[in-house]
């Protein structure tokens, strides 16, 4: 048929990870880690680092929602966010009020920790299976 061709390669391609819902979703979790830290702790700083951390994690998690077949990303998915949880609450965060821009270098940062954990695993599975055939 005619319109079939088309139709293959618009399947075939790779769908956007960062839609508005999961922008809605994200920031929604983020919000709730947030309000839930300070009205059960009190404490604004942990509210504003949990709320960053939950953020940044779910982005560096969905750029990489394309290998979440492995049982490895759910591994390295479990312990980050471990790690994340104990950090937030065992750092004393300042109560001040930053401006979003200040923030930014410590989220990019967060961000490049999450993301190469999942690409470093990635990277140690796929050397681990071409070794193994050779």
């Amino acid at each position: 048929m005619h319109g079939e061709p088309e139709l293959m390669e618009m399947d075939d391609r790779p769908l956007d990870p960062f839609t508005r819902k999961w922008f809605y979703v994200s920031a929604g979790c983020g919000l709730l880690c947030y309000f839930l830290l300070v009205v059960t702790l009190g404490d604004w700083g942990r509210g504003r680092a949990a709320s960053i951390c939950c953020f940044v994690g779910m982005t560096a998690t969905r750029a990489c929602w394309h290998l979440r077949r492995h049982a490895w990303f759910w591994i390295v998915l479990v312990i980050m966010v471990a790690l994340h949880v104990t950090l937030v609450l065992a750092f004393p965060w300042p109560r001040r009020s930053y401006p979003g821009y200040t923030l930014l270098p410590e989220a990019a940062l967060d961000y490049g920790i999450f993301y190469g954990s999942f690409k470093a695993v990635e990277k140690l599975t796929r050397w681990r299976t071409r070794s193994g055939d050779q």
